[in-house]
């Protein structure tokens, strides 16, 4: 059945949605509303609407208003089948039949609803789940490129760590910052190939020989008597430098300034011969080549270090280059050294260990930058690569959460999958009855029935100025007809117009178009069939409309939901009366009032009946009244009278007179006449006593004219009681 109702931009309806029950009671004036509700059940409203169905299962939907008039009174009128009645047995297997069918259909809803059930159970495990997953998304959000279209939400999140771990097994191993670290290369913005650092320059600078001078003591001449004095002093370079300066000092000693001895001079400068001079100049000459090396060693490595990418940290080689260049600093110190003082003897430090130290440094950066270089070449898969480890660890960090992911919703889908099954043989087993029912329904239904059922009905309420006939012409169609076979349909009266209209629908209810289906599941909706009619059809309208919705309640012949729309406050009151003292229950039965202010209507729902009228505040004043005399009590009763049988149902009451004999006619006389004469003017005790016994009779006779004039369950519903007054025998 339905289970709600949107309407938005329908006629004055404005985004309104209600949640309808078994059974609904709707009440409205003319041009609230009613009508477009119940086009929007049958689907035939232009308006924007949307009909919420129990279980998505569609109904079949019958809709009584003015276009199911206007299209089944038009000029070809269809037959309704029914069953025959003509084989009992096969009415008992069809009836047998439809009872299984809906236990089926019964069932199948309830394992459709156990199916659900698993479910919301499946997506409670998952949410618990996705929370644990949105944990390892903060965790891991820095892996933005990697995790790109996973982050929109806690399920899509879920549902890819779901479809991963498919791919890629948990890892524990990798650590999170060692995975950034490399994050942070593979994805850099700068990542680009670079120049290979180039040392062939450097290589091709050769170290200086060894000077062999540098550890021997170069002296003078020792064969000359000073030359041996100078010897055993060790004091060359001092004398040396007395040589240099001698010519300042004008013959005399550049140190204590006394006058030299002859031949002193020569004698020192034979000391001082070619070969000391050739072995300074020899150290002169190392000194350059050696200066030169440093210089172009520097140089080169200056040049080399400036072609290092800014990426890479070059503190290692500024450390060898400074370690470098000291031990060339010392060694140019030592050569210097010697150079003052040739006879010295100097050491030079081993240069070749602190240059290859450097050329370490930078061999160790170009390692880096040729692993950028592969990095480059390979981007996509090393990228994979980190992705598949980045994956890898977040599942290790989900695996307990997985787990019972996994048995929960695992245990769900084999619980679905089990149903599921039954579910399939239900309904393989419904379709088979479904089809067996439809076979018998063919065989046996006829349209035949409902003409005789209208038809008694019609002359059974004095209609017998027209009757419904089968089309002789065409099969499985009905003419309406004249007593004298001639066509009535564009001569009938309003009020004989609706009458047999909502005949056919009732019989349309309980039958079908089609020669199966009778018993198809259905909403039934009644708009409004009260118009211009006499207080007997209004009765028969009543009650066939009751009959459909006590149907429906006890779930007979496919009425599974009812609407009745009406403005008749007559028609309501009488339709939702369900017996003395009795009401329907909130579970099954709801009730709607449609009302419309500034062009929009408004729909409230009510759990008990809201409809109160001065007409039954009447009814209320004679239970209360009872049997005490009191004058009031017959012009109340006068009021009901008029209002029920002159103003609604078009019914002369006095004509009940001559329905009583004896002492009763007398009473109803007297009755009729302190009524009348009640509503102008005070009566005289002396022609109505008001006594207890008087008032007794009175209300019995009261009673009994609604009894006699067909109108008992009105009158019970009203008084809220079945037999409280005794009838006369």
């Amino acid at each position: 059945m339905i289970s709600s109702i949107h309407i938005d931009n329908a006629a004055t309806y404005s985004n309104i949605t209600i949640e309808p029950k078994q059974i609904n009671f709707v009440y409205g004036g003319n041009g609230t509303g009613k009508t477009t509700l119940s086009r929007v059940i049958s689907g035939t409203s232009s308006g924007s609407y949307h009909i919420e169905w129990e279980n998505g299962t569609n109904l079949e939907t019958l809709v009584f208003n003015g276009e199911f008039i206007e299209k089944n009174f038009s000029e070809r009128i269809s037959g309704i089948f029914t069953l025959g009645e003509d084989d009992d047995k096969t009415a008992r297997r069809i009836e047998e039949l439809g009872k299984d069918i809906d236990d089926l259909g019964n069932e199948i809803t309830t394992k459709s609803k156990s199916v659900t059930g698993q479910r919301e159970k499946q997506k409670e495990a998952f949410q618990q789940f996705a929370e644990a997953c949105w944990i390892q998304r903060k965790t891991f959000s820095r892996f933005s490129e990697i995790l790109k279209g996973t982050l929109k939400g806690k399920d899509t999140f879920a549902k890819s760590c779901l479809a991963k771990a498919a791919e890629v097994a948990a890892d524990g191993s990798p650590q999170i910052e060692d995975l950034f670290d490399e994050y942070a290369r593979v994805y850099s913005n700068n990542l680009q190939k670079q120049e290979r650092i180039e040392l062939s320059e450097l290589n091709e600078i050769a170290v200086p020989e060894a000077c062999n001078l540098l550890t021997e003591p170069i002296t003078g001449s020792g064969n000359t008597p000073i030359g041996a004095f100078i010897d055993y002093l060790q004091n060359s370079n001092w004398v040396k430098q007395g040589v240099e300066l001698y010519p300042l000092a004008k013959g005399r000693c550049p140190y204590c300034q006394r006058t030299l001895p002859a031949g002193l001079e020569t004698e020192i400068e034979a000391y001082f011969d070619d070969r000391y001079e050739e072995s300074v100049g020899a150290i002169r000459s190392y000194q350059a080549t050696y200066a030169s090396f440093r210089d172009r060693v520097i140089q080169s490595i200056e040049a080399i270090e400036e072609s290092v990418p800014n990426e890479y940290d070059v503190n290692e080689v500024d450390a060898a280059a400074e370690a470098l260049n000291h031990v060339l600093d010392v060694n140019l110190s030592a050569i210097k050294q010697k150079l003052v003082d040739p006879s010295s003897k100097v050491e030079m430090s081993d240069e070749t260990e602190a240059l290859t130290a450097v050329k370490a440094a930078f061999g160790r950066i170009d390692k880096q930058i040729a692993a950028n270089n592969e990095l480059c070449d390979n981007i996509s898969s090393t990228r994979s690569d980190l992705s598949r480890r980045v994956w890898g660890l977040i599942l290790h960090n989900l695996s307990s959460a997985q787990k019972a992911y996994s048995r929960s919703a695992g245990g769900c889908e084999k619980a679905i999958n089990s149903i599921q099954a039954i579910i399939t043989n239900k309904e393989d087993e419904k379709r088979k009855k479904q089809a067996e029912k439809a076979h018998l329904e063919t065989t046996r239904t006829s349209i035949t029935p409902t003409v005789d059922a209208i038809n008694s009905l019609l002359e059974r309420f004095g209609f017998t100025g027209f009757s419904l006939s089968e089309d002789k012409q065409s099969k499985g169609m009905y003419r309406i007809v004249r007593p004298d076979g001639a066509d009535a349909r564009r001569t009938l009266s309003e009020g004989e117009y609706n009458f047999i209209s909502f005949l056919y629908f009732y019989h349309l209810v309980y039958g079908s178009l089609e020669t199966d289906g009778i018993d198809t599941p259905r909403v039934v909706v009644i708009d409004d069939p009260i118009s211009s009619l006499d207080s007997n059809v209004m009765f028969i309208i009543t009650s066939l409309a009751k009959e459909i919705v006590k149907d429906c309640r006890d779930g007979k012949h496919g009425i599974k939901q009812v609407f009745i729309l009406t403005h008749n406050v007559y028609f309501h009151k009488e339709v939702t009366f369900l017996g003395s003292r009795s009401k329907w229950p909130e579970t099954k039965c709801a009730y709607w009032i449609i009302s419309k202010a500034d062009e929009r209507t408004a729909i409230s729902h009510h759990a008990d009946n809201p409809i109160s009228t001065s007409y039954e505040l009447l009814w209320d004043e004679i239970r209360d009244i009872g049997d005490a005399p009191n004058k009031n009590a017959f012009n109340t009763m006068r009021r009901i009278l008029e209002y029920y049988f002159s103003v609604i149902g078009g019914i002369d009451y006095e004509e009940c007179i001559d329905m009583f004999d004896g002492a009763d006619k007398i009473t109803c006389k007297a009755l009729v006449s302190c009524i009348n004469e009640g509503s102008h003017m005070i009566s005289d005790d002396f022609v109505i006593v008001f006594t207890p016994e008087a008032m007794k009779s009175y209300r019995r006779v009261f009673k009994e004219i609604f009894y006699k004039l067909g109108q008992r369950a009105h009158y019970e519903m009203m008084m809220e009681e079945n037999t409280s007054l005794p009838m006369q025998a």
